[in-house]
């Protein structure tokens, strides 16, 4: 038995998502809102070993790329895809 909560991330994949952040000479300039969001959203999934965490995704349709699951492993290389 676990007293974890049951969390649905749900991700914006349409194309404004890959808008570069910063500005200029800013480090972060090369990251899209994409990375950073996934990058937040992976930090989030690792620090909650107790919660049932799904993973929707949407740009004109949605999609359930994870159900609810513990296994967190599964939900992030889903989130990350390979490599």
């Amino acid at each position: 038995e676990s007293v974890g909560l049951d969390i649905a991330m749900v991700l914006d994949l349409s194309s404004s998502m890959e808008e570069r952040m910063g500005s200029g000479s800013d480090p972060s300039a090369q990251q899209t809102r994409l990375d950073v969001t996934k990058r937040v959203i992976a930090d989030f999934i690792r620090s909650r070993p107790e919660d049932r965490i799904g993973l929707v995704v949407f740009s004109d349709n949605a999609y359930v790329v994870s159900p609810l699951t513990l296994d967190h492993g599964s939900a992030l290389a889903l989130l990350t895809g390979p490599g």
